[in-house]
């Protein structure tokens, strides 16, 4: 897989679509398993230096992981670019008749996010909207 140019419109290539289509799944999987380590009485750095050698390992998980941990929400790249490139991705994938519901509910994760004045902070501030959810009972769909 080659990246092209950027198409007119402001549309992601294909290939970086299907990329933020894994990043925004392991984001979802880095900020659900903190907040499941939390609540079980888990250290989260020790979760995450032992998880983070195994087949759970990732990016994602190792580097941002502690950083929401320690709830340091600065950005490496802003919830607002996040959101609006997975608006891109999920019509494109409407558009090839893909059901994604991954890409679905990290879309109204940070579309959420972004509402309530998070878009200049880093994309591992997820786990603030998954708290929300934890805290208030809210259905994601309220969140979107």
């Amino acid at each position: 897989m080659h990246a092209q140019p950027k198409p007119e419109g402001g549309a992601l290539t294909p290939g970086l679509d299907a990329a933020q289509v894994l990043v925004c799944s392991n984001m979802v999987g880095m900020a659900e398993s903190l907040l499941y380590a939390h609540r079980a009485g888990i250290d989260a750095n020790a979760m995450i230096d032992v998880v983070g050698k195994g087949a759970a390992a990732s990016f994602v998980f190792n580097h941002l992981g502690p950083k929401a941990a320690a709830g340091d929400h600065a950005p490496g790249f802003m919830i607002e670019h996040m959101s609006k490139d997975l608006g891109i991705a999920l019509q494109e994938a409407e558009r090839m008749g893909l059901q994604l519901p991954g890409l679905g509910l990290a879309r109204r994760l940070y579309a959420g996010l972004l509402r309530h004045g998070h878009g200049k902070e880093g994309t591992q501030a997820l786990v603030l909207a998954l708290e929300d959810v934890d805290k208030f009972g809210a259905p994601v769909e309220t969140l979107s």
